[in-house]
């Protein structure tokens, strides 16, 4: 019987959970871009800022896959009070509802 694939949901938990300091590392950096004046920002930017930060060894060991910055972005925002709304985000197939999502996220951050 074959077996399933792991949704991303799935694969972002299981690589947030084994890497929780880059949380911090985008919520440091986006508390940075904050108080440089800027409004909004790209989650974007800062993930390849947090990839670029990491040594060789590091680097290899997280495996930063682009597909996990748009759950990031929900993730920093959710933790993070000052940071509610500074990225944009668009609906993505698990946005079942609002308070669904919400649910999600404060079980994520919850768990780690």
């Amino acid at each position: 019987m074959p077996t399933s694939t792991p949704s991303i949901d799935q694969r972002f938990e299981a690589f947030h959970a084994r890497n929780p300091e880059i949380l911090e590392q985008l919520i440091q950096l986006a508390r940075a871009a904050k108080a440089r004046g800027f409004r909004s920002y790209t989650i974007k930017g800062l993930w390849e800022v947090v990839r670029f930060r990491s040594d060789p060894v590091t680097a290899e060991r997280y495996r930063m896959n682009n597909d996990f910055t748009s759950r990031y972005a929900r993730l920093v925002m959710a933790s993070e009070p000052s940071l509610k709304g500074f990225f944009t985000t668009r609906e993505i197939g698990t946005d079942h509802t609002i308070d669904a999502r919400e649910q999600y996220l404060n079980d994520l951050l919850g768990a780690v």
